[in-house]
């Protein structure tokens, strides 16, 4: 049996205990319930525009930054062109339990995934991928120009992130963040849990605009696809550039 890697997202200082201590019950439940399916299938055809829109089909290594239980990785995995997908989750039922039960439902042959427990604050694998995938994921990010910067920097030159995410208007008041952080929600139907004491924001859409332009990507594409009453879902598409810039002036941060 194909053995985990351990990047240990206990060690992430940017991630509260409280997002991994709420997704390890949620996908703790979804093993024993056996959730393997995708409830939102947009985000698998999100793959499919961004393989039209960018008129390239997915190939070569792919990370599924916060695979939740899969879905989106045995997808990938079975893409012809794809090498290998690998799969990121932050606790071990996840990693060890709930996607590799997908991959293995699935008939995914070992050597197309591997299996990652770990943060997306902390990648290890730099200038690796071909591509990142971020299904719902870069809104549960503490820190959105942490978590983008090493998005950015486990790319390869010219990768592309397809991403889709909830966001909010820009002119979104504080007092809505505020007023938030003290509600309880129940999560997934599994989980009641303080809002403060998880990592999950409807971040604004100029949040996302400025952590993508510091981190050093091209936007090639934020387009909105749904409407929820004040919150937003938009598909995302980023290029680090071909001859990544060394530095960006306004930003005074430099790049590797």
């Amino acid at each position: 049996m194909k053995e985990y890697i351990n990047w240990k997202p206990d060690e992430d200082n940017y991630t509260k205990k409280g997002e991994i201590e709420t997704h390890h019950t949620i996908h703790s439940t979804w093993f024993k319930n056996k959730v393997f399916s995708n409830k939102n299938l947009d985000r698998l055809e999100t793959l499919k525009r961004a393989e039209n829109f960018l008129n390239q089909e997915l190939h070569g290594y792919v990370l599924d930054a916060g695979a939740g239980n899969g879905y989106a990785s045995v997808d990938i995995a079975k893409r012809s062109k794809v090498v290998q997908v690998h799969a990121l989750e932050c606790n071990v039922p996840a990693v060890d339990k709930l996607i590799r039960g997908n991959f293995t439902l699935n008939k995914i042959p070992e050597e197309k995934y591997e299996l990652i427990c770990g943060s997306y604050n902390d990648i290890r694998n730099k200038k690796y991928y071909d591509y990142v995938v971020c299904f719902g994921s870069l809104h549960h990010s503490s820190n959105l120009l942490k978590t983008v910067n090493e998005i950015y920097s486990s790319l390869k030159p010219g990768g592309i992130v397809i991403g889709y995410e909830p966001f909010m208007k820009d002119e979104t008041p504080n007092s809505v963040y505020i007023k938030k952080e003290s509600n309880y929600k129940l999560v997934q139907g599994i989980v009641n849990v303080r809002e403060s004491d998880r990592d999950d924001h409807f971040f604004r859409r100029c949040e996302y605009f400025t952590s993508f332009h510091h981190s050093g990507f091209d936007i090639l594409k934020f387009q909105t696809v749904r409407e929820k009453g004040k919150i937003f879902d938009a598909e995302i598409i980023l290029k680090k550039p071909e001859n990544p810039p060394k530095v960006i002036p306004h930003v005074w941060a430099s790049f590797q």
